[in-house]
């Protein structure tokens, strides 16, 4: 499928301006290697880039401005109400394509950080909004985890998590079958993976933001040994207002339409609204079960949602004890996303797409062991033929699933963890009957994984548990899988060489830094950009809301070419002997770049220019109006087509720039200390 808003500006250029269309660019088909050698993409990149390629045209689109001659000039580009909102639209799409291919050849989470801009900016609405909420479980994660025994990443896990279920929704049709039947959408394949982008997201992303609520319980734990019994542990209280609710009248008919299936009450707390959708999707199945027999014991006249509500969410966060002295990080993740939620969607919103946020809400709360011990016992020998089946909830199956497939390549902070051997891969293979997952392990490590003893990812994999691993064994008691009429799933393990991509500098890119980082970066061309021109804003007094408001300006295209310079910014740095940080250090302070410096830093930051508007489909044109520039996707300081882009063609064609091109790089360079000293706190220093 094409780009339509994209292919209409064709017709408009050839027309119109007498220039030809921009390209789309082909799929990534190679990733680069640490050995700076270039190898094929895997098939987890192929599937879920091509979910965002074919199953998502017009995703996002406003139906009422799609005309033909797309004369609507409301979308954002480097500034407002330059190029067709649609056609906005499908950069938006194409830049969430990059971010993934970026993310896959490192995997580290500056890149994953790019994934999160992208669906906060497309289906949320602003990424300063909810920034805090996975900048703290990012920052606090790095910061907090090394005290714990055993503890790994999970920042960029959760973009994993999103990227294999993007790919399962591409690859396999009896989920794609099963969604859209779930959700009244058969038969209208490009809405429901439109919606289900958008909630899988939401699922996927964010189900572990409530790690920094699990952290001090688990360091309070790992402090006096494993067992909670005759010592201080950690409990949460006040959850009751926190999760409580303001009902008024005008708002009574939002917070019942969030009841699916209609309550015949009205809410008074989260934790009523959350029980009220588990039990709608799960209660047939899983009403007769153990501990909702205690509950009724005591409780007669209680319901099933009564007993989700009171015995388990109610005592969730201030009775760790009455769940094995467990501090349950899904529960925490579900109620900060949905008051997150509140704040930035909006009730009206929410109730209005009610399945979907809910659905989104229940299956991060599921995910963990909510379901596994409080829904069902999937260890006992109950629970044979009550696995969750992907028809009771779509989202939360796929949550369950892709959290478990996903243990490769995830950071370890734990004192354990860091002993242990784990996956620094997964070679993933999707088909229409299901999943092939080859979990590859460093070369170097082979004596150490197979020694006696040692724990880690590769003992659950070839530990055997009857006829297969314990690794499957487990999936299998949690997941209605390999069964007939079921997804196939097998799992296998290989050694490799370790050549993933890693950047890694001295320079300290905390998330908030990123963010901050990219706000400044955009403040220095817009301030260079009207030197001497009477601006209204003047750079020495302009407050960081001002600067803020500034970047929100821009489109997503040029956010995250602010973002991706402000990480290739560390480089560059390291280029001259540099690096930057928030903390004081023992060296010489930079206060203004050299010429020396710039020399270096000029064709390096061109490099990286020209291929990131090469990967966004710019060309080579004439020099031409901003509008038409933007509507066209054309640059004069692009190379031309006949030029393969690599570091001596940059810097050949940097040095053949005009003067007044190379200082745009240059003398806001020097001002840019400014901003990132009294901005963030940032300070560059010279080793």
């Amino acid at each position: 499928m094409g780009y339509t808003a994209l292919e209409e500006m064709r017709k408009k250029n050839r027309i119109r301006y007498g220039i030809d269309a921009p390209r789309i660019p082909a799929m990534a088909e190679t990733r680069l290697l640490q050995d700076k050698t270039e190898a094929p993409v895997d098939s987890l990149e192929r599937e879920a880039v091509s979910f965002i390629r074919e199953l998502c045209e017009a995703l996002l689109f406003d139906k009422t401005k799609e005309r033909a001659e797309l004369e609507d000039s409301d979308g954002t580009s480097v500034g407002k109400s330059q190029i067709p909102f649609n056609m906005e639209r499908d950069i938006d799409r194409l830049c969430l394509e990059t971010a993934v291919h970026r993310f896959l050849e490192t995997g580290i989470a500056q890149d994953a950080f790019d994934v999160y801009f992208c669906y906060l900016e497309m289906f949320i609405g602003s990424y300063s909004h909810s920034r805090r909420m996975i900048e703290t479980l990012a920052e606090f994660e790095s910061n907090a985890s090394t005290l714990l025994m055993k503890h790994r990443d999970h920042y960029s896990h959760s973009v994993y998590v999103f990227l294999i279920g993007l790919a399962i929704y591409h690859s396999n049709p009896d989920f794609r079958r099963q969604y859209q039947e779930f959700y009244g959408l058969k038969g209208e394949a490009q809405k429901a993976a439109h919606h289900f982008i958008r909630f899988w997201g939401l699922s996927s992303l964010f189900h572990d933001i409530g790690y920094p609520f699990e952290i001090p319980f688990e360091q309070v734990k790992s402090y006096f040994g494993k067992e909670n019994k005759s010592v201080p542990y950690v409990a949460y209280h006040n959850m009751e207002h926190y999760v409580k609710i303001d009902v008024q009248p005008d708002n009574r008919e939002d917070w019942e339409g969030l009841l699916l299936g209609g309550g015949g009450f009205v809410p008074s707390g989260l934790n009523e609204v959350l029980a009220h959708n588990i039990a709608y999707r799960l209660e047939k199945s899983y009403r007769d079960n153990e501990e909702f027999e205690r509950y009724q014991r005591s409780h007669p006249d209680r319901s099933y949602p009564d007993y989700l509500s009171e015995d388990v969410l109610g005592r969730k966060a201030s009775a760790p004890e009455a769940f094995g002295s467990f501090m349950d990080h899904a529960y925490f993740s579900a109620v900060v996303l949905f008051k997150q939620l509140l704040s930035v969607v909006g009730l009206p919103a929410m109730a209005k797409d009610a399945s979907g946020y809910m659905d989104a809400l229940t299956a991060i709360l599921l995910h963990n062991s909510l379901y596994k011990f409080s829904i069902t016992n999937y260890r006992s020998a109950c629970n044979d033929g009550h696995e969750f089946d992907m028809s009771l909830h779509p989202l939360a199956f796929l949550l369950m699933l892709c959290d478990e497939l996903q243990c490769w390549d995830r950071t370890s902070y734990g004192q354990n963890s860091r002993s242990e051997v784990h996956a620094m891969g997964c070679e993933l293979s999707f088909d229409p009957d299901g999943i092939r997952a080859t979990y590859v392990f460093d070369r170097q490590l082979r004596e150490k994984a197979r020694a006696k003893g040692t724990k880690g990812t590769y003992r659950k994999l070839t530990e055997p548990a009857g006829d297969r691993p314990v690794f499957l064994a487990d999936i299998e008691r949690i997941l209605r899988v390999n069964r007939p009429g079921t997804m196939k799933l097998s799992v296998g393990t290989t050694f490799a060489p370790n050549n993933r991509l890693r950047r890694q500098y001295l320079s300290d890119s905390s998330f908030i830094h990123l963010y901050h980082f990219a706000v400044a970066l955009n403040a220095r061309y817009f301030f260079a950009e009207r030197a001497g021109g009477d601006t209204g804003i003047r750079e020495e007094s302009a407050q960081e809301d001002v600067l803020e408001r500034m970047f929100e300006d821009r489109s997503l295209e040029y956010k995250l070419s602010n973002i991706n310079q402000a990480k290739a910014f560390a480089g560059h740095m390291e280029a001259i002997g540099c690096f930057y940080t928030d903390r004081p250090v023992a060296y010489e302070l930079v206060t203004a770049f050299t010429p020396e410096d710039m020399e270096k830093i000029g064709p390096l930051e061109h490099l990286r220019w020209l291929r990131e508007r090469a990967s966004m489909g710019w060309i080579y044109g004439k020099k031409q109006p901003v509008e038409i520039r933007e509507q066209t996707r054309t640059h004069g300081l692009m190379t031309g087509p006949e030029v393969e882009i690599g570091p001596d063609t940059a810097r050949i064609h940097y040095a053949e720039l005009p003067e007044a091109e190379k200082n745009k790089d240059v003398e806001p360079m020097n001002s840019m200390l400014k901003l990132l000293e009294r901005y963030d706190g940032l300070r560059i220093y010279r080793r």
